[in-house]
């Protein structure tokens, strides 16, 4: 699945994901998810500013 055919809810849900592992590291979980390390962590930041809204 390519990050840009991912929506906003998918993106969302991502970000919770990840947030609820804390011994994983970042760039196993993007390649786990097939995301680049780069778009998620972009969607973390777009996340913390302004919510689902902003993804």
């Amino acid at each position: 699945m390519a990050y840009n055919m991912i929506n906003p809810l998918e993106k969302e849900f991502l970000v919770k994901l990840y947030r609820r592992s804390p011994n994983v590291k970042m760039s196993e979980f993007c390649t786990a998810n097939s995301v680049s390390v780069a778009a998620f962590a972009s969607w973390m930041k777009k996340y913390d500013e302004g919510g689902l809204e902003a993804l």
